[in-house]
């Protein structure tokens, strides 16, 4: 018979009691918050399964299950979050890195790996995982990280710090809806991933997203597309001729954005995601 306290056993409970409190995701948030606690790999926990978890261990454990019992994310639980392959600290002052999201990063790469340098503007940039990213995937480009919030921003930059490329990032506190104009250069490339969800609809969203995540960084404002629209406007400042912005965007919001690029941009042309809901609209700058 397996030993109450066995690492095994103890993983097993946790999964029942989220499984119970109806966490679609129990058996992925079990075995990461245990080698979140044990600071350990997959491996481990085969390898060692049967050892007994000491008290310590084993209470810390279930303090983070009881987060999880009531829909705190496993990222601000764990204060990181995988993206493309780097970890990324998060706070409850950023929104929490999606997969999603990665179709932006890439579409961006793809567009890039011809350029010897860029400079690379990452609008509402949050934990800085867009902007970091591109930071560590190419080598030769600089990067102006902007957000509203001096907490995230300082997330940002200790990202920026622990993936080493905070040598080429660049921080400022802007709001983006009403402080565009300070940004005196024009860059080769802006991103952005900006607040969309219509501020009606943000009580709908998932316990864990409405609860736990800033709505600083998900209200897009009455109809979800202030952000574009502002973002659109000051093209001529912020992004060189023919240079290339790219958004992340809702899933129903393609047809919108893209209409509101079409006399400042070129070559407009969306991407679908890996769920194969429209996730990308890319331009050039005319």
């Amino acid at each position: 018979m397996i030993n109450g306290d066995t690492i095994k056993e103890i993983m097993y409970r946790a999964r029942e009691t989220l499984k119970n409190f109806g966490d679609e995701t129990y058996d992925i948030d079990a075995k990461v918050l245990l080698k979140h606690t044990l600071s350990c790999d997959d491996m481990y926990l085969v390898i060692h399964s049967n050892d007994i978890l000491n008290s310590d261990k084993k209470q810390e454990y279930f303090s983070y299950i009881e987060r999880r019992k009531v829909g705190e994310p496993v990222a601000y639980i764990t204060g990181k979050k995988e993206f493309m392959g780097f970890n990324f600290k998060v706070t409850k002052d950023v929104l929490i890195p999606r997969p999603d999201t990665e179709t932006l990063v890439n579409e961006v790469l793809r567009c890039s790996n011809d350029r010897r340098s860029l400079r690379i503007l990452d609008l509402c940039t949050g934990s800085g995982a867009i902007g970091i990213t591109l930071a560590k995937m190419l080598s030769f480009c600089e990067v102006t990280m902007v957000d509203v919030s001096m907490d995230a921003l300082e997330v940002a930059r200790e990202n920026a710090i622990d993936l080493m490329v905070d040598h080429r990032c660049e921080f400022m506190c802007l709001d983006v809806l009403s402080d565009l104009s300070y940004i005196d250069e024009q860059y080769d490339i802006v991103v952005s991933n900006p607040p969309y969800i219509r501020s009606d609809v943000l009580h709908t969203l998932m316990n864990d997203v409405k609860d736990y995540e800033p709505s600083l960084a998900l209200d897009g404002g009455e109809d979800g597309l202030v952000f574009y629209r502002r973002i659109i406007s000051e093209a001529e400042q912020i992004l060189k001729k023919d240079g290339l912005i790219f958004f992340e965007i809702g899933y129903d919001q393609a047809e919108d954005v893209a209409d509101m690029m079409k006399n400042k941009f070129r070559d407009i042309y969306v991407m679908k995601d890996l769920g194969l809901n429209p996730r990308v609209v890319r331009g050039s700058r005319i």
